[in-house]
């Protein structure tokens, strides 16, 4: 790869001409007029829409809607795209950690191992996010059509890039270099020294995903950078190389291959002589310095600990706090509000949701151990269960309340969280964690296969005895 980067101030000024492209399949691009930094010019460039989003060149992310069409810059970096000396902070959303690629593998692991790979070839130093205030997130989109997506550079702030079932590892640091501040190898300024575009093979609609991108060049051509399209990209017939290679006039039959899974030598030393000020920087282990958190998918055994801790005392450090069997009132630790059964009814079918702090029976759980890590939670107002509203395994289902009955719906895992700030909770027939989507009074607790709230249990009081009425159903169900 060639040293195909931003690293100078911006100037940037756009002129959006609000024009859809003509012509068949090309009806989601439109034109800009953009002075893209390291040019000397404007230039007129097709951008496709992607959600909110507008994309350059299949996955460079310049800009949304929401920001009036204006392409990425920031007022943080002084133009100074490439990431400074040290550090720089990944965070792995956690929508990534139960997802699979099209071949099965874990995305959350093809993630790892695209960091290991970059923090041990190159001079990058990419370590775990801890609230620093400029990052890279990593998002799991539920898009298809694409690998992933990605803004060019440092950006000021969070960041994201968003890969989807299609992401393998090599997609993964593909985009992340683009966030590091690479471009494409075969839209450099001179890759029609090296290559030609078949475009007369090229899928209607991915027609301009082969302009030329600005940046500087030094060093050879490189067909097996793994910042390079592969020689069949967007092609309609399939048997055909869109890209093929060029010596002087004379277009040979060698087809361009690019190393899918990896850096090449000439990736690494792009990078290394990018970011020359880390040579002296340790090499970083992204793994080995992650919290300790239980919901990620590849289990850490050892909670980072102290340096004057053995490795008996490390292991002592995961933190493993089982819920008591008692009376609890639920706060939600990310929204401060607390669990209720809406209205206070009893009747089956109310929904749980959060509130402000009111004390009322309503906002009472009874949380009793029902085995194998497993709890049941009863509303103390109604003497009804939690459970997932219709025994739902969908994205996003409610929590009600309701008679009891000899089924999975109404367990959950009520599992101590890393963090130290309380429990999460999961359902044992969806497995899918309790979450809270709005900060408002009466928002509604959903299972959510992304995203798990963390919950404060305040115990109030001892369980009372069981009653005959409880014992006889249990009776009834056996």
């Amino acid at each position: 790869m060639a040293i195909n980067f931003i690293k100078t101030r911006l100037s940037i000024l756009i002129l959006l001409l609000l024009v859809f492209a003509n012509g068949y399949g090309q009806q989601q691009y439109k034109i800009i007029r953009a002075k893209l930094p390291m040019s000397a010019d404007e230039e007129d460039y097709y951008v496709k829409t992607i959600g909110v989003n507008y994309i350059l060149n299949g996955d460079i992310i310049v800009g949304n809607a929401g920001q009036n069409l204006m392409i990425y810059q920031s007022n943080l970096t002084d133009g100074n795209y490439i990431w400074p000396k040290g550090d720089v902070p990944v965070k792995i959303d956690r929508s990534i950690n139960d997802k699979k690629g099209d071949y099965g593998s874990s995305i959350y692991q093809n993630a790892l191992d695209a960091i290991s790979d970059l923090n041990k070839l190159t001079n990058l130093r990419i370590v775990p996010y801890t609230n620093q205030r400029d990052y890279i997130r990593i998002v799991y989109s539920q898009d298809t059509g694409y690998g992933g997506l990605s803004p060019i550079g440092r950006r000021g702030g969070e960041q994201i890039i968003y890969i989807t079932r299609e992401s393998g590892k090599g997609t993964i640091i593909h985009e992340l270099l683009h966030s590091l501040g690479f471009w494409h190898e075969q839209s450099r300024y001179d890759r029609d020294n090296f290559v030609v575009i078949d475009t007369n093979n090229v899928l209607a609609d991915s027609r301009h995903n082969f302009q030329m991108e600005p940046g500087s060049t030094a060093g050879a051509y490189d067909y097996q950078s793994i910042m390079h399209y592969p020689a069949f990209a967007f092609a309609v017939d399939r048997s055909k190389p869109t890209i093929r290679c060029k010596n002087g006039n004379v277009v040979s039959s060698c087809v361009p291959e690019r190393l899918t899974a990896r850096l090449s030598n000439l990736d690494i030393s792009g990078i290394n002589a990018s970011y020359w000020f880390n040579r002296d920087v340790a090499v970083r282990d992204y793994y080995a310095e992650l919290p300790y958190d239980d919901n990620l998918p590849v289990a850490r055994k050892v909670q980072p600990a102290g340096p004057d801790l053995t490795m008996i005392q490390k292991s002592q450090r995961v933190v493993d706090k089982p819920l008591e069997a008692g009376i609890y009132m639920i706060r939600c630790e990310g929204t401060g509000k607390y669990l209720e059964i809406a209205g206070a009814s009893i009747e089956n079918g109310a929904v749980l949701q959060q509130r402000l702090k009111s004390g009322g029976d309503n906002q009472r759980f009874a949380v009793s151990p029902a085995g194998s890590g497993l709890f049941l939670l009863k509303a103390m107002h109604s003497d009804k269960f939690l459970n997932v509203t219709g025994r739902s395994l969908a994205f996003r289902a409610g929590i009600c309340q309701w008679d009891y009955v000899e089924q999975a719906n109404l367990k959950f895992y009520i599992t101590y969280h890393s963090s130290g700030k309380g429990y999460t909770i999961r359902g044992l027939e969806s497995n899918m964690s309790w979450a809270l989507l709005s900060q408002d009074n009466d928002a509604p607790v959903v299972q959510d296969n992304a995203i798990s709230d963390i919950f404060i249990f305040e115990r109030v009081g001892d369980l009372p005895p069981v009653r005959i009425s409880d014992a006889r159903i249990k009776m009834i169900k056996r």
